[in-house]
């Protein structure tokens, strides 16, 4: 289905927005199968309006609790994008996987948002 989506180099145009074809068939996929739950919470942001910095503090802000009195923060050792996943990204790789056993649902998306 994607290889009928208008395309510039390597890029796949889906609902009027651009997407590399890994993030469309992640996006695709999340649309017919990711059910949110009450703990999920989504970080959204345009590209380059500081999402690295939101990532940060968000994961920061709802880690604080399991870390106190500890300075094992992951982000002592990982950067943002790798504390908090993309959602579309996720669901590339797998489509039907949902990590139960994580207590912190946050997620990061480049998707639009509807109006």
């Amino acid at each position: 289905m994607i290889s009928t989506f208008p395309r510039v180099q390597r890029w796949s145009c889906y609902e009027g927005f651009w997407y590399f074809p890994m993030f469309l068939e992640g996006l695709m996929s999340a649309q017919d199968h990711f059910i949110p739950q009450s703990t999920d919470i989504f970080i959204t942001s345009c590209p380059k309006t500081g999402t690295t910095w939101l990532k940060a503090l968000t994961f920061a802000i709802c880690t604080r609790s399991r870390l106190s009195g500890s300075s094992a923060s992951s982000l002592l050792t990982k950067v943002p994008h790798d504390c908090v996943p993309l959602l579309e990204y996720d669901f590339a790789q797998n489509p039907m996987k949902r990590d139960r056993a994580v207590p912190l649902k946050l997620k990061g998306s480049g998707l639009k948002l509807p109006r």
